[in-house]
């Protein structure tokens, strides 16, 4: 019986962050992800509590289209401010934190003034 020889798997070794970077898609997935985690969270909470999309709507002061968008994941154009409405409305606290990352930041360009 003829071997084959085993080919090296040149992502072995590799992390999920590298791959994302590679493709060039990191940031999408990470803001996807992250309306993603906010949307179950909402979504929970309310099922928890007995709130309805209408009740959260009133709750926020809106319009239910607008607790639909904000519970749906895929919706780009959720703020930061209807983000916090909704989890204050539901007696939540949004927490938002930074982090170092495996990405630097470029150095700022610095002008230096001839003295």
């Amino acid at each position: 019986m003829k071997k084959h020889p085993i080919k090296e798997n040149p992502h072995v070794g590799s992390s999920f962050e590298s791959w994302l970077d590679e493709e060039g898609i990191r940031e999408e997935v990470e803001e996807r992800s992250g309306r993603r985690a906010l949307a179950i969270q909402l979504a929970q909470a309310m099922k928890k509590r007995g709130i309805s999309q209408m009740d959260l709507a009133r709750l926020m002061k809106t319009s239910r289209a607008v607790v639909q968008r904000v519970l749906d994941a895929n919706n780009p154009g959720l703020t930061f401010k209807t983000a916090q409405k909704a989890t204050a409305a539901l007696g939540l606290l949004l927490v938002v934190r930074v982090e170092e990352g495996p990405v630097k930041a470029a150095e700022p360009e610095r002008k230096f003034a001839a003295l």
